[in-house]
């Protein structure tokens, strides 16, 4: 697993892709750190979260995005 930093995050994003919240973030204090995003705002980017299952508006400095290696057999 990997993790893209904020700048200019916005122009690789797309509907569907992991992120995780910054750990500056209230909702990562309560358990809500990985999730989809759903929507892609002018100001708000939407995310689904993966243990409340609730739709959530971050900013772009407030998300990481994540994605996971897969190996070829």
């Amino acid at each position: 697993m990997g993790i893209l930093p904020c700048s200019n995050l916005r122009r690789t994003m797309q509907k569907g892709d992991r992120v995780k919240i910054r750990p500056h973030h209230d909702v990562w204090m309560m358990g809500d750190r990985y999730g989809t995003i759903e929507k892609i705002g002018r100001k708000y980017i939407h995310v689904v979260m993966d243990t409340s299952r609730m739709t959530r508006k971050f900013t772009e400095s407030d998300i990481m995005l994540v994605w996971e290696h897969k190996y070829d057999d």
